[in-house]
């Protein structure tokens, strides 16, 4: 689960860096500091990283809240800190729109390099 995890970071940070398309399994194997066979192990593809991204809970490891009310805005409020300093989180919102766009896993800045 350690490695799966650095591999997930390791992802995150390169697309954010780099758009999708710019990413590639080399790059995120160096950052990682992991072997290609890790990742391959854990993933079958770049596309199998990103779906894994859009599935993380984003609210996983927060504790539950009383009330609805209280526990909804505490949940944004917290989300809002992890999409400061969580690379899984700040590339979700990017992934989902490149997986909900005509084009599939592109965007127009990928496109153009």
């Amino acid at each position: 689960m350690a490695t799966r995890h650095t591999i997930l970071t390791a992802a995150a940070e390169v697309i954010i860096e780099r758009g999708y398309g710019g990413a590639s399994i080399s790059q995120i194997t160096a950052r990682a500091g992991v072997a290609a066979g890790a990742v391959y192990f854990h993933f079958r593809s770049k596309e199998g990283i990103a779906h894994a991204l859009l599935g993380l809970d984003l609210l996983e490891g927060m504790r539950p809240r009383r009330g609805p009310a209280l526990q909804e805005w505490r949940s944004c409020a917290a989300v809002a800190r992890r999409l400061d300093s969580d690379p899984t989180v700040r590339a979700a919102p990017y992934l989902a729109a490149l997986a909900d766009s005509q084009d599939g896993w592109t965007s127009p800045s990928d496109k153009s390099c």
